[in-house]
């Protein structure tokens, strides 16, 4: 359960660091306002500076591309990315360490590799070519 709860952390925080790195953030952050359901790295950066708070509050109430693209903005000048990361060693290495518990096996050492490598997921550089990746 503790392994569960760790690593569903993770996964939506490094999800969430690849999509606005990675992909078209401010829909990200768009479709997430719509659903009412703020991302793990908005939440972290909303304690940093409350003005993140409030551009999610303009999102959730009127959902446009332009809102989106300033809390984009405010998500990335009040740290939340790098946030979302501490989190993200943070629930590997607890999820990793949930495992000691078990009994050495092939399903322990894969349960442990996916961890670690969701982890790295959420560190990938953009400057790095597909071909490296």
């Amino acid at each position: 359960g503790r392994y569960g709860r760790h690593l569903g952390r993770l996964w939506h925080a490094a999800e969430d660091v690849s999509v606005i790195e990675h992909g078209d953030a401010g829909a990200h952050l768009w479709a997430r306002a719509l659903a009412g359901r703020p991302i793990l790295a908005v939440i972290l950066a909303g304690t940093r500076d409350p003005l993140v708070g409030e551009r999610w509050a303009e999102l959730v109430l009127d959902p446009r591309a332009d809102l989106a693209d300033a809390l984009h903005e405010r998500l990335v000048k009040a740290g939340g990315l790098a946030l979302a990361r501490e989190l993200i060693v943070r629930e590997s290495w607890s999820a990793r360490r949930a495992l000691r518990v078990l009994p050495d096996s092939r399903y322990r050492t894969a349960l442990d590799r996916f961890a670690a490598d969701l982890a790295r997921a959420g560190f990938r550089r953009s400057d790095v070519s597909s071909a490296e990746s």
